[in-house]
């Protein structure tokens, strides 16, 4: 009988724990209880509300990533407006992928993994491309991004390969 209550039991919890792991973030709690938390679009809504305008360039990179995902298409376009044409720098990211003109980039903040969203567009083709795995050095100008795909369009970029410490 103890076998058959922990094997059930197991099982529940395995079952509650993939369902909370699927759910989308943005996705609105219909009607949250006292005490749980906001969902994620309710609170980027308050965040920018009580953010004074000129800081808002000063969010981390993965707080960009969560704002222009799941705030409302009117919030994200202000938001990116106020980010449109300031420069970045991105130190120890990762390349996830490269071409002759353009660098996309992940970082690990050390909290969640990122959808490698910083797409880095050069005004030259690159002399050295560099592989997928590569941590880099990189800068850039905030340009555009679209919502589906998720991807933030930087350009008059730069970059550079940092050298291991010998």
């Amino acid at each position: 009988m103890r076998f058959v209550s922990a094997f059930l039991l197991s099982g529940t919890c395995f079952f509650i724990g993939v369902h909370c792991y699927a759910q989308d973030p943005c996705v609105d709690n219909p009607a949250p209880r006292p005490g749980q938390p906001r969902a994620a679009w309710a609170f980027i809504h308050y965040l920018l509300l009580q953010t004074p305008p000129e800081k808002l360039h000063q969010f981390a990179f993965g707080d960009i990533e969560t704002i222009l995902k799941c705030a409302t298409p009117d919030e994200a376009a202000d938001f990116f407006a106020a980010l449109r044409n300031k420069q970045i720098q991105m130190f120890n990211v990762v390349v996830a992928e490269s071409g002759q003109d353009f660098v996309r980039v992940s970082w690990n903040d050390g909290y969640n993994p990122h959808l490698n969203a910083f797409r880095f567009t050069f005004d030259r083709p690159l002399d050295a491309i560099p592989h997928p795995g590569t941590t880099v050095y990189i800068s850039g100008t905030y340009s555009s991004y679209s919502r589906e795909p998720f991807q933030i369009n930087m350009t008059n970029a730069s970059f550079f390969t940092p050298h291991p410490r010998q």
